[in-house]
Order: C-alpha cells, then sequence, then structure tokens
C-alpha cells in the first residue's frame, strides 16, 4: 500500500475524515480532538518508522493533507536528515 492511502487509512482509523475534491485530499479537520491528532500522527510514526520534527508537531500539520504526504515520504527517504 503506498504512503497516501497509509495515511488515508490511519486517518481514518482515529475518526479523521477525508474528502476529495478537485482532485486534491483534504482533511475534515472541524471536531477534531487533540487525542485523534496525537494519535494520528503516533500510529503515522510507528507505520512508518519515523519521528516528525518537534516544530512540525502543530495542528497546521493537518492543513494540507499533500503537504503532510510529502513530510512523510521525506522522512522516510531521508531518515533524520532536517526537513
Amino acid at each position: 500500500m503506498e504512503i497516501q492511502a497509509k495515511i488515508i487509512d490511519i486517518l481514518g482509523h482515529n475518526g479523521i475524515t477525508i474528502s476529495q475534491g478537485n482532485g486534491a485530499y483534504i482533511i475534515n479537520k472541524e471536531g477534531l480532538s487533540s487525542i485523534a491528532f496525537v494519535s494520528s500522527l503516533v500510529e503515522i510514526e510507528g507505520e512508518f518508522n519515523i519521528s516528525i520534527p518537534d516544530y512540525l508537531l502543530t495542528y497546521t500539520l493537518f492543513d494540507d493533507f499533500s503537504r503532510l504526504v510529502e513530510i512523510v515520504r521525506d522522512l522516510i527517504n531521508n531518515g533524520k536528515k532536517e526537513i
């Protein structure tokens, strides 16, 4: 399963819905709880064996789904290299 699909599954598992419009995926942040946010990040880190840098651990990380996928992909490809 590709990175994007795994992230969609992880977010869904944590009650975060994704919609698709104009060819892009959009994370529905309405009603997003801190527990769902943190649980999703922990699950993403575990699934991909990465550590998301502290400076990215804000709700704005979920503002742009394609950016989230890009960050995960960069962390996988570059290991601990700063992004």
